[in-house]
């Protein structure tokens, strides 16, 4: 419901309210002596009630960003950050990096052990992701088993090293029981750069994920457990693929 719809609700009930002026002033503890006063005092509540009504849009507002499995934010909100995160990184001319991952194997762990099974391992991952990601990077989950993760850096190596610390990290702290024992976890990541000094190149949000998301399958298609980037530049440009990648555990 709008704040107009509010406030005409607001005003239609008036001519309760002044009937009951002497319980309002009780409240008060102040007399509502005119109609001036009263009609001041039914502002002071649209305020109020306004103000209410906001807090609960904002409160909206975050529960609608958030995945509701993991606990992180949603491939909605993550729409809203990168143009966020582009623009800043614009202004302090940094590289953006758009890293897209997901868990080698995940279908095996839902088969084997239960969709309930996979939900815990998605869950354990988004916590230690979480905890190993800087606090001014941006994590969400897109969907299924793939996340995202947004930062700027002033050194596209820096990305790299950090994801593929990342990577090394939850393939050493984090397990699943399979068939035929336990399995480490492991995670194909794929990066795409968005070099923001460069005014040749602007990439959409969904061309981003797109690179980022091709990066990952070459990832896999490697073998898994390791970090490859894709360099991208703008539609009409170029594109053109980095041999880097980092050697599995």
């Amino acid at each position: 419901m709008s704040y107009l719809a509010h406030l005409c609700l607001l005003l239609s009930g008036l001519g309760v309210l002044y009937a009951q002026t002497h319980e309002l002033s009780t409240a008060l503890a102040t007399p509502v002596t005119n109609l001036g006063s009263f009609f001041l005092f039914c502002v002071f509540l649209l305020l109020s009630y306004t103000q209410k009504l906001k807090k609960q849009n904002e409160n909206l507002r975050f529960e609608v960003g958030i995945d509701y499995l993991t606990g992180v934010h949603n491939r909605r909100e993550s729409e809203i950050r990168y143009t966020q995160l582009l623009n800043l990184a614009k202004a302090h001319q940094q590289i953006l990096a758009v890293a897209v991952f997901d868990v080698d194997k995940f279908k095996v762990i839902n088969d084997s052990a239960g969709h309930v099974a996979g939900d815990i391992v998605l869950r354990r991952l988004s916590h230690h992701v979480r905890h190993l990601i800087r606090q001014q990077d941006f994590f969400a989950r897109l969907g299924g088993d793939e996340f995202v993760i947004i930062m700027r850096v002033d050194d596209a190596q820096d990305a790299f090293e950090s994801l593929d610390r990342l990577r090394q990290t939850i393939y050493e702290q984090l397990f699943w029981q399979a068939p035929h024992g336990i399995q480490a976890l492991s995670l194909s990541i794929g990066i795409c750069y968005i070099d923001t000094a460069n005014l040749l190149q602007y990439l959409t949000y969904a061309e981003a994920l797109h690179h980022a998301d091709t990066a990952m399958y070459m990832s896999k298609r490697a073998g898994g457990n390791r970090v490859t980037v894709l360099k991208s530049y703008a539609r009409l440009v170029h594109h053109q693929n980095l041999n880097m990648t980092s050697p599995m555990a």
